[in-house]
């Protein structure tokens, strides 16, 4: 079967991985993805996150991002293995109350995948991808910000030092339909 490109929306469910026993996010996201070549394709998606971040305070995070994927075996398998890799940025609420932070944040990532064709138009997609971030907008000034972990979500130590460098994952499950 000759390859011709094709263009796909999707919808997943996503789980958020930090590391941390204690934490747990979850959401959910739409997706856009153009397969220009038979082993390459191009994603731009956009998802919401809401739980406990890292060291349990409450947080809800709006990440978008972009990635290219590449593609193992022949175009026209049902299953086909993929690696990707992309560029991102992120909007996040961070506590509650008056005691709240929105951070922003930009980064890389990477993961890999499956998709599995049921019919030629319909495909369902499991991936797993790590993502490393920097912060880029500042903190807020009040000192006890890095006293409270509730409220910087662990980014700072004990001793008042803060990190704007994070690392974690996601583990998304989806369908997309092709056109």
């Amino acid at each position: 079967v000759p390859f011709e490109s094709e263009f796909g929306l999707g919808a997943r469910a996503n789980a958020g991985i930090t590391g941390s026993e204690a934490t747990g996010m979850g959401g959910a996201g739409a997706f856009l993805r153009f397969h220009s070549f038979p082993n390459m394709a191009f994603e731009l998606g956009a998802d919401y996150y809401i739980g406990e971040g890292y060291a349990g305070a409450m947080r809800e995070e709006v990440p978008v991002e972009f990635s290219v994927l590449w593609f193992f075996g022949r175009h026209d398998s049902a299953f086909r293995l993929f690696l990707s890799a992309g560029v991102g940025a992120a909007w996040a609420r961070v506590g509650e109350g008056e005691r709240v932070d929105e951070p922003w944040y930009v980064g890389a990532l990477g993961g890999i995948g499956l998709e599995w064709r049921l019919i030629p138009s319909l495909a369902l997609v499991a991936d797993l991808r790590g993502f490393v971030r920097q912060r880029v907008n500042e903190r807020p000034s009040d000192p006890e910000y890095v006293t409270d972990p509730m409220w910087n979500d662990g980014n700072c130590n004990d001793s008042g030092e803060c990190t704007d460098l994070q690392g974690g994952g996601t583990l998304n499950l989806g369908a997309i339909l092709y056109f």
